[in-house]
């Protein structure tokens, strides 16, 4: 994501952000917001975008 787009970009956004499908989702709700993040998440892990390594803390 460039970072002129972080900015603007909540975080109930990020799924459809990168075009991935969801069921729908509320704004200003924790539980949703949480659950945007996780799709982006799993659909940039998915399609090589992110590696699993950048969640190590070692």
């Amino acid at each position: 994501m460039p970072i002129e787009d972080i900015g603007k970009t909540p975080s109930n956004k990020l799924a459809d952000y990168y075009g991935v499908e969801h069921p729908p989702l509320q704004g200003h709700d924790a539980l949703d917001d949480a659950l945007s993040v996780a799709y982006a998440v799993q659909h940039l892990l998915r399609t090589g975008k992110l590696q699993p390594e950048v969640f190590d803390r070692t």
